[in-house]
């Protein structure tokens, strides 16, 4: 009973986090009106793993402290990618094309027309698509050579939920789909900031 109860309130804690996760980096890129190192890949990957995963937990009827946050941060990244399409000068058909297609999945998942194991399916897919999203991430990090405008408060916030979310969802759902997509998020994630850690160093050093 304590252990679920410390699970609700931790829940509700990575809810909070997550209402906020992404707005550090909405604002250095709406700052600097530049999305120097920030993965568009990488982003449209999470959108994808956060939209699945949302999805998932609806479906099957989980709590809302388990799978709520994701709901925020698909709103967030939608916001980032409206902001990256805006002043990377990146709209075209193909773009209106994506989240037409994009309007379309969540519709026919979220009403039930697409069947729970479908969904399921495309849940066990996740696993590999968070790893290319990070990998994505450190990849433009990587031949930027800079951080740029990579925000380490959200990477930061970002590997304090996994492990939030490892916990509880080890007390509630024991789901290891989900448990396998956190734990491996959590390391990525913590090699992301200890690399933009890193390259934040390097700039420093280049502009003395």
């Amino acid at each position: 009973m304590e252990l679920l109860v410390i699970s609700k309130i931790l829940g509700v804690a990575a809810i909070i986090m997550s209402s906020v996760m992404k707005f550090p980096q909405v604002m250095r890129i709406y700052g600097s009106k530049s999305a120097l190192g920030v993965s568009l890949s990488s982003l449209s990957l999470e959108l994808f793993c956060y939209t699945v995963g949302s999805l998932y937990g609806f479906r099957y009827e989980y709590p809302l402290t388990i799978y709520g946050e994701l709901l925020l941060l698909v709103l967030q990244n939608v916001l980032l990618h409206i902001l990256i399409i805006r002043y990377e000068r990146m709209m075209s058909f193909k773009v209106v094309l994506a989240a037409v297609g994009y309007g379309a999945f969540i519709a026919v998942a979220a009403s039930g027309v697409m069947s729970l194991n479908v969904l399921k399916a495309f849940f066990s897919f996740n696993l590999p698509i968070v790893i290319l999203s990070k990998l994505a991430q450190i990849r433009s990090l990587m031949a930027a050579g800079t951080a740029g405008e990579v925000s380490l408060m959200t990477w930061a916030i970002a590997t304090t939920g996994c492990i939030i979310r490892i916990f509880t969802n080890l007390v509630e759902t024991q789901d290891k789909i989900i448990l396998a997509n956190y734990s491996v998020a959590t390391v990525l994630n913590l090699a992301i900031v200890i690399l933009i850690l890193r390259l934040q160093h390097l700039d420093k050093r280049k502009a003395v």
